[in-house]
């Protein structure tokens, strides 16, 4: 397998703004043996006139009703011929060399997949993050559950890390043992999907030189994903990685890789959605019986005030404060 061909799958859904950059960037990787993959999932603005004007033969473009990144990502895999695959969003980029440096070093390590760095921008205020620093703890070849427990932070004096998705490149053989995308999931799905591909993998390599480029201009994080579908699939996410690893953790270990997850959706289905509250409430205390532990987690809400409010008073005071100051507008 001398030059490997890689398929570079594109989920997109109302993405004019960004979807042409995306493609023109997925062009420039110097890996030359590719075929890219855009799905348009139902978008009602003009990103679809827009991939029809770059279909070619090394580009394919599908089109399917509105059913979320998951199934579109399950769409591009049916047709994907490539033997490795690079997941992208379509408005974030890649650093020109990240699928060629992690494919080289695949290449040498057979049954293995790679994740590089990633640097976080925003186009509009010229803003580059990088996480370099928070992989500083892990190894260039890592085992798959020795990099779960340093990711999920199941030592609480290494700080968990997530890895965007696209910072990831994989062998399709080993995709295909995973599993498809659980289109269950609207969010988190990439945590729970990422999970079983590096438990299907011999080892794990980090090239912190092969860039993913995270736009932030309008991605959201969880203390803004209040909405009860997406607080719903991460704890439906929680409930399938917990379930998973539980026999591949001590039970030390299982608590703080999920305790600390449960509380902070927890603090954030409340008060909206007492009920998803209650249940995260009710798997924390199963965890801490399961592993004797009975650490409160730290609560961060927000800024100073509420946080000094949820520590010295009561976090659900703080919580309705937040939530009355949200829906006044003030």
């Amino acid at each position: 397998m001398n030059s490997p061909l890689v398929s570079i799958i594109i989920p997109a859904y109302n993405s004019e703004k960004y979807i042409g950059a995306t493609i023109q960037n997925a062009l420039r990787q110097t890996w030359m043996n590719k075929e890219i993959i855009v799905i348009d999932d139902g978008s009602t603005d003009h990103t679809l006139s827009i991939l029809m004007s770059y279909e070619n033969q090394d580009i394919k473009i599908l089109t399917q009703a509105n059913n979320g990144a998951s199934s579109a990502r399950n769409l591009g895999l049916s047709i994907a011929t490539g033997d490795f695959v690079q997941f992208l969003d379509a408005d974030d980029l890649l650093e020109n060399n990240k699928i060629e440096l992690q494919i080289r070093k695949l290449l040498e390590n057979p049954d293995s997949i790679a994740f590089g760095s990633c640097t976080r921008f925003n186009t509009k205020a010229n803003l580059h993050l990088s996480n370099r620093s928070l992989h500083s703890f892990i190894s260039e070849l890592e085992q798959p559950i020795e990099l779960i427990k340093k990711i999920y932070g199941c030592d609480k004096n290494i700080p968990g890390s997530m890895i965007e998705t696209h910072a990831w490149l994989a062998p399709t053989n080993i995709i295909k043992k995973a599993g498809l995308w659980n289109e269950e999931l609207s969010y988190n799905d990439d945590g729970e999907f990422f999970l079983r591909v590096i438990l299907h993998a011999k080892s794990i390599i980090y090239l912190p030189d092969a860039v993913a480029l995270y736009r932030k201009d309008d991605k959201n994080t969880l203390s803004t994903l209040s909405g009860y579908k997406s607080l719903l699939s991460s704890v439906k996410a929680l409930n399938i990685m917990s379930d998973t690893l539980k026999n591949y953790l001590s039970p030390k270990e299982y608590f703080y890789c999920f305790h600390r997850s449960y509380r902070e959706v927890e603090l954030m289905s409340f008060p909206a959605h007492k009920e998803l509250s209650t249940y995260c409430r009710y798997k924390r205390l199963q965890i801490s019986k399961f592993s004797g532990i009975y650490e409160a987690s730290e609560i961060k809400l927000g800024g100073g005030v509420i946080n000094a409010v949820a520590k010295y008073l009561n976090w659900r005071l703080a919580r309705y404060l937040q939530y009355i100051k949200k829906y006044l507008g003030i």
